[in-house]
This record gives C-alpha cells, sequence and structure tokens, in this order.
C-alpha cells in the first residue's frame, strides 16, 4: 500500500509540473512582465517548482539585452544565471529536454561571458567578481573554453579600396553536399546540421569585405569568415524565406499561424559550438551594398558590425521561392 502511494504522489507531483510549466509558457509568450510575476508567485507557494525557476531565468536574461549599461546587463545575467541553477537542480529529465536547456543554457554562457568581457575593459573589478560569482554554480569556472569546431577553410585574399582584406571563405562547390531550399524540412527546428547553398557567394564576401575595410578604418580587427556561423546565418536567412516571417527569433506554423520555436541565440548555438553574440537581419535588397547601407545607418545593426568584443562572423545570403532577397549576420567570439 505504501508503493502504491508512493507511485500516486509522485505521479500527481510531475503532473503538477508539467501542467506549472505550460502555464507560464503560455504566459510567457504573451507577456514576459507578466509571467515573471507569476512565476514569482508559483514559487513562494511551492518551492519544490521547477518551472518558475526556468522562466524567471529567461526573464532575467532577456531583460539583459533591453538595458545599455554593462553593471545592469551584469545584474541580470547574474540573476537569470543563480535561477537557471536552481532549475537544473530541481527539474527533471523531460523537463531539461521540454525547455531545450542544453542550448539555452549555452547561449546563456555566451551572452554571461561576452558581460565580462565588457566589465573587464571597463575595469569595473567589483561588478565582475559579482557576476563570476553568481554564474560559478551553474558553470563552473567559464575560463575553461569549449572545444571549436574545426572545419576545411581555404584562404582567398580579396582586394578592395581603400584597404585590402584577408577574407577566409569556406570550401565549396557543386559536389560539397550544400543542399537547396527544397531539400530542407523548415517545419521542423532545426539539428545544427544544415547545409545551406548561397543564393551568391560573390555577394556574402562583398558584404564581409564591406564591413572588415570600414573595421579597418574604425582600428578594429576584421572579422574572420566562420564557416559554422555561415551556415548557421544561411539556415535562417532560408527559414524566414520559405515560412514567410522576419523575426531573430525562429518561426514555425502551428495549425496555419507562426508561433515561436526557438530564440535566436538558442539556434545559433547549434550551429556554432562558442559564444554568438551579436545577430542582424534584412530582406528586400538583393546587393551587398544596399544591405550594408541598411545596417550602417541603423544605429543598432551598426553597433552589431563594429562591436570590438567578437572576432569571427557569418553572413547568409538567401532568396525564397517567391525570389525576395534575406540577408542574416551573426558574430562570435
Amino acid at each position: 500500500m505504501n508503493f502504491l502511494l508512493l507511485v500516486v504522489s509522485f505521479s500527481l507531483a510531475a503532473g503538477k509540473q508539467d501542467k506549472v510549466y505550460q502555464k507560464l509558457e503560455k504566459s510567457y509568450a504573451k507577456d514576459p512582465e507578466k509571467a515573471y510575476v507569476m512565476a514569482k508567485q508559483y514559487r513562494k507557494k511551492d518551492n519544490s517548482l521547477a518551472a518558475p525557476y526556468f522562466f524567471e531565468s529567461q526573464y532575467f536574461e532577456r531583460k539583459a539585452g533591453l538595458v545599455k549599461k554593462t553593471a545592469d546587463q551584469a545584474l541580470a545575467l547574474g540573476n537569470a544565471a543563480t535561477n537557471g541553477a536552481s532549475f537544473e537542480k530541481k527539474a527533471s529529465d523531460k523537463m531539461l529536454v521540454k525547455a531545450e536547456w542544453e542550448s539555452k543554457k549555452a547561449a546563456l554562457r555566451a551572452k554571461i561571458v561576452a558581460c565580462l568581457t565588457k566589465l573587464n575593459a571597463e575595469n569595473n573589478s567589483s561588478k565582475f567578481k559579482r557576476l563570476t560569482d553568481k554564474s560559478m554554480e551553474l558553470f563552473g569556472d567559464l575560463s575553461e573554453e569549449p572545444e571549436p569546431v574545426i572545419e576545411k577553410e581555404v584562404v582567398v585574399e580579396k582586394h578592395a579600396e581603400p584597404v585590402q582584406t584577408t577574407v577566409v571563405v569556406p570550401a565549396e562547390n557543386k559536389s560539397s553536399g550544400l543542399a537547396s531550399l527544397d531539400k530542407i524540412d523548415f517545419s521542423k527546428k532545426p539539428t545544427g546540421k544544415e547545409r545551406i547553398q548561397s543564393a551568391n557567394r560573390e555577394e556574402e564576401t562583398k558584404m564581409l569585405e564591406l564591413i572588415n575595410n570600414e573595421r579597418i578604418r574604425k582600428k578594429l580587427k576584421p572579422f574572420a569568415l566562420d564557416s559554422n556561423l555561415v551556415f548557421a546565418a544561411r539556415y535562417h536567412a532560408a527559414d524566414m524565406a520559405v515560412e514567410g516571417y522576419f523575426n531573430h527569433d525562429s518561426h514555425n506554423k502551428v495549425n496555419g499561424q507562426l508561433s515561436t520555436s526557438m530564440e535566436a541565440f538558442d539556434r545559433i548555438a547549434l550551429f556554432y559550438s562558442s559564444f554568438a553574440n551579436t545577430e542582424n537581419i534584412a530582406y528586400g535588397n538583393s546587393t551587398a551594398e544596399d544591405t550594408y547601407d541598411q545596417w550602417y545607418f541603423s544605429p543598432g545593426h551598426n553597433d552589431n558590425m563594429f562591436n570590438n568584443l567578437a572576432t569571427k562572423v557569418g553572413i547568409g545570403f538567401v532568396q525564397g521561392p517567391s525570389g525576395t532577397s534575406y540577408w542574416v549576420f551573426c558574430t562570435g567570439m
């Protein structure tokens, strides 16, 4: 009898965990602020629930992207890390999978490392130590970098006025196994193994030259093209083109309606094992020059192209079934 009671009790507890997760997930998709308040209320009533910690972590991570001061970003990311650590401890394996925790954890780690780099550059030792301490429980030693993915590359030197730029371009030819858009099922989430053809590699290369020439003029190091980031960028450009949306987060159609299926940095993390820190998107223009101008004269996009933390870049140019051009730019450390 005691065994039966134990089984029933465990089943009810698991059911409650799932129910709370579903309610918070639905609320967060509509209004993150309300979901955050709801999560705190759930947590106060029952500290054993895992889901509230997950959505509080997501809330603070999102908040970090909405504030400008590095110190404020550090505070929010620290809260995201502590809530993430609590979620990881309390969540079942099933819930960890449902929340896509590994990819979200990797994305959070990337943002924390980028923030620590900025704090170090600003000589803000107190905030640096506080964020490091808050992150320790979830990530351990942040100085332990994961092994990068190494792919074969060829080096091609490109010349452009007013300066010369060395561009690293991943090898690509007709037998390279790259897929056309009709070979990919965009109704499903990406695996990170998708290798999509560019609409025009020369335009992608020209975009890199435009950005790197200006970076050099601004006394910044030029980006090195990373093949994994390239495939991440092309995938998102293709997904937007085929599914018919324009958003940093991935979307899929459910009952004919588009809904968010994956956040931007979670998606990039499937392709790129290190730390991605920015993304630009654009559509409508088929040339690198016109798209570059779009981003150059937009303050936020300009900041991304000329951020001094990233060293690697991926640029994707894809044209959808209707012929509309989509561009994606993403950077990593």
